[in-house]
């Protein structure tokens, strides 16, 4: 890393390391400030398996900050529901952390639209009823159905 630091101009390496990465020290409101600079978007991208697992992880922890948290929950129930040891239970957790907060008068608020919920709650489904998934994620799964459910579609 720092044969890279000496051979690129600054510029180049500031581009190349990931913003989620600047916040090493899991600070909730780092984490919150970086998110809020990325974007929803942003985001969201990160989560998926183009980026390093450090990226990946950052970011499945930052979606609760989300402005539009509830656009995040397809992609980390489908996180919740692989077989990764590390991102599947942060996944979970996020759901949780993000179900727990939403209401109904949030979602109209945002003018909410989507088919998030419909999506998150059929794989959320499936992981329940998977037997071979693991018992505190399969519990976890259950738990977030139940804080959908009055939330409607």
């Amino acid at each position: 890393m720092l044969a890279l630091a000496l051979c690129w101009p600054a510029s180049a390496l500031a581009q190349a390391i990931d913003p989620l990465l600047a916040v090493h020290d899991a600070d909730p409101l780092r984490l919150a400030q970086a998110v809020d600079r990325l974007g929803d978007d942003g985001v969201l991208e990160r989560l998926g398996g183009a980026h390093p697992l450090a990226v990946r992880r950052l970011a499945v922890s930052g979606c609760r900050f989300l402005h539009a948290p509830e656009r995040a929950l397809p992609a980390l129930a489908e996180l919740a529901a692989g077989r990764d040891p590390d991102l599947a239970p942060a996944a979970m957790r996020a759901i949780l952390a993000i179900v727990l907060e939403l209401d109904r008068a949030d979602l109209d608020a945002r003018e909410h639209d989507g088919d998030e919920l419909p999506r998150t709650r059929e794989t959320l489904t499936a992981l329940a009823e998977d037997d071979t998934a693991r018992p505190d994620l399969r519990r976890a799964a259950e738990t977030a159905l139940a804080q959908l459910a009055p939330l409607g579609d």
